[in-house]
């Protein structure tokens, strides 16, 4: 049985694995040709060392792997490749069992899940975020016209991920909720501010002009507090934590850009012909 799931391994050019027992086995004396004569040696060795590879109570046997770090998509089409040649190797030896395990097939799986469930939970927030925006404001048009601006932020850190050739990780993950509320904040307070005015009497272009004048100020000092805030991750000493202060400072910005520049574009292209109220 290891024998053969040994030569599985070997059947891929990706991955390098052994037999800890047969390579234990290799270092006792015996014939060179032959292993099952070493089995007996074995009882002289510690218990416990012998256990980390081989345990003759629960009839079972570590098989080892050594496999590249090329990124959670790639290792999980690897793995889901030599579950299958694992699940043949099996079939074919009744009263066998095998699995994958360790940390690499753990963490590779529940990287793929984590990112499929940000998927999904981020589609949610933003149906529901714009659902209460459209309700708050009574206003489709302006439901949908937040939508660019509060998705800008993400878009751009997804971007600067990518140009800097990082990989989805599980700090970097959180970012991208942490953005959308971010942007979902400034968008509303621009909002409000643009609907005041317009209740007002004032015309849209006056109206856009005097949200951006007299909410713009304060987005402004917020965001730069907030980025001097998340800057000071920077400075720490963990690789992870320094790449979630300067996405979170990135972030900011192109929330900050999006609702002072884009979501102002916006309504004067799309509100022109909205209604007082």
């Amino acid at each position: 049985m290891i024998g053969r799931v040994e030569a599985i391994f070997r059947d891929l050019p990706e991955i390098h694995a052994a037999s800890s027992i047969r390579t234990l086995l290799e270092v006792l004396p015996g014939d060179a040709g032959s292993l099952s004569p070493r089995v007996p040696f074995l009882g002289y060795l510690p218990p416990d060392t012998v256990r980390r590879w081989f345990d003759p109570e629960m009839r079972g046997a570590l098989v080892t792997g050594l496999v590249p770090d090329v990124g959670s998509a790639a290792l999980n089409r690897l793995f889901d490749d030599l579950d299958g040649r694992l699940a043949d190797t099996v079939a074919a030896y009744p009263g066998y069992s095998g699995k994958l395990a360790g940390l690499g097939v753990v963490s590779t799986r529940s990287s793929i899940l984590m990112i499929g469930d940000l998927a999904r939970s981020l589609g949610t927030a933003c149906l529901v975020i714009f659902g209460v925006i459209g309700l708050v404001f009574r206003s489709l048009r302006l439901a949908l016209i937040s939508l660019l601006p509060n998705a800008l932020p993400l878009v751009g850190c997804a971007a600067v991920l990518y140009w800097a050739g990082i990989p989805l990780q599980y700090t970097t993950v959180t970012l991208f909720s942490v953005g959308l509320g971010l942007a979902v904040d400034d968008t509303i307070h621009l909002l409000t501010a643009y609907r005041r005015e317009r209740a007002r009497g004032a015309g849209t272009e006056p109206a856009v002009r005097s949200s951006v004048r007299l909410v713009g100020r304060a987005v402004i000092t917020t965001t730069a507090l907030l980025v001097i805030g998340f800057g000071a991750l920077g400075l720490s000493e963990l690789p992870m934590m320094r790449l979630w202060g300067y996405l979170a400072c990135a972030c900011l910005i192109f929330a900050l850009l999006a609702d002072l520049i884009v979501l102002p574009a916006l309504l004067l292209t799309f509100c022109r012909s909205e209604a007082k109220s």
